[in-house]
């Protein structure tokens, strides 16, 4: 959980740079806001689970971290990159958490 949490601050201060968030394209920003969606959604179900309040949720489709990278294609900047490349650790960190509990 500390590792998705630090990764999550890590991104936030990215996305909170004024010149980062001028060079993201609205493509971009969406693709950043549904990735973001889909991962809270799925943490909030492992959560609940660990705490016996729901089922064993369904694993995270690989279609959301496919789509953010095809939301940002080739990285404009290096920026950009390091967007997709916390993006993708978190997605990591989270399937690690679900393979432990």
């Amino acid at each position: 959980m500390r590792s998705i949490y630090l990764l999550e601050l890590s991104l936030l201060s990215h996305r909170g740079r004024r010149e980062i968030d001028s060079e993201l394209t609205q493509q971009q920003t969406q693709a950043l806001d549904h990735f973001l969606n889909k991962f809270s959604d799925q943490l909030t179900h492992i959560a609940a689970w660990i705490a016996d309040e729901e089922e064993e949720p369904a694993r995270m489709s690989d279609d959301s971290i496919r789509l953010l990278e095809q939301g940002f294609g080739n990285p404009s900047s290096p920026n950009s990159q390091a967007i997709v490349d916390i993006c993708q650790k978190m997605v990591s960190s989270l399937f690690l958490l679900r393979n432990e509990c």
